[in-house]
């Protein structure tokens, strides 16, 4: 797949995560500075710019299955990455059960949970990051 051809199916990646009630941005102001390179921080609280937010989880191992995401973790106000040159997946539930899974890289670094949306009532049940310079797949691959 030619490289404009990736980046438009990752720009429809994030209009469908936007979508779904979340925001995601390339340029993270103030979160880069408090999610410390090269990990994958979750946060409980709001934005990392937000007075009582934290950071509940921080991962930076490369793993080739899914490492368990658990407490409050698992319901994150923001998702953030500050590595450079990797894929992040993220598998999540629906209240329903049904799996789902998101990919984050150095073009879509982090994913904004807005209170109140659809996404807001998903669970997240684990994170992957996998060494790779390249941006998200598309289609995203199976979930494992």
């Amino acid at each position: 797949m030619s490289k404009f051809l990736r980046r438009v199916a990752s720009a429809v990646g994030a209009l469908g995560l936007a979508a779904a009630g979340i925001l995601v941005s390339a340029t993270p102001a103030a979160a880069s500075a408090t999610c410390p390179y090269p990990y994958v921080c979750f946060y409980a609280g709001g934005r990392p710019s937000d007075a009582g937010s934290y950071i509940t989880g921080k991962f930076k191992a490369f793993t080739s299955s899914f490492q368990t995401i658990s407490g409050t973790s698992s319901h994150p106000s923001y998702i953030q990455t500050t590595r450079q040159d990797d894929i992040v997946y993220v598998r999540w539930l629906l209240p329903d059960g049904t799996p789902n899974l998101s990919c984050f890289d150095h073009t879509f670094p982090y994913v904004d949970i807005l209170p109140g949306t659809l996404l807001a009532t998903w669970t997240v049940t684990g994170v992957m990051i996998v060494d790779n310079p390249s941006v998200c797949p598309w289609p995203l691959p199976p979930l494992v």
